[in-house]
């Protein structure tokens, strides 16, 4: 017995003029927009969950063959501790080594929403706990990406 579908009434009509099912009904992949209006880009052989996450990588990239940077691990994860008893974890787009062993987290941010605002906070206050050096804060303004943020240094020059 064939497997029952439920069509919108548009669809129904669609269906009546054409005989053809929509796209989710005929075994054909439909793409989902994304909540934020992220699109998830490809660059390298791995995915990145914006064109801008993407694009700083590249940078990254250029800046390793260049000889500027030593290292770099992509999603790199942070416990978020309070007094010991784990609250969660914090995965920052990137972890750079540069060449005289300074390590620098990186988060490329488009959204900035509550849940993030605060894990945000809980990472600079337990800094101490870190194993980084610098913290960065990169964001899109106009069609260049920008270091909005660095801590506990705040000298913007990075990158």
């Amino acid at each position: 017995m064939p497997e029952q579908v439920k069509l919108t009434n548009e669809e129904a009509r669609m269906y009546l003029e054409t005989k053809k099912l929509p796209k989710r009904y005929s075994g054909q992949k439909v793409k989902k927009k994304s909540k934020y209006n992220n699109v998830w880009t490809e660059y390298n052989g791995r995915k990145y969950q914006s064109k801008a996450e993407a694009e700083y990588s590249k940078t990254l990239d250029w800046r390793k063959k260049a000889g500027e940077l030593k290292k770099i691990e992509y999603q790199f994860r942070v416990e978020l501790k309070n007094e010991g008893v784990h609250i969660c974890y914090y995965d920052l787009d990137f972890r750079i080594t540069e060449p005289d062993g300074t390590m620098t987290l990186v988060e490329v941010k488009g959204v900035e929403l509550p849940l993030w605002k605060s894990k945000w906070k809980l990472i600079k206050s337990q800094w101490k706990d870190v194993d980084a050096d610098k913290l960065i804060l990169v964001k899109r303004e106009g069609k260049n990406l920008k270091t909005i943020e660095a801590f506990p240094d705040q000298n913007l020059t990075s990158p």
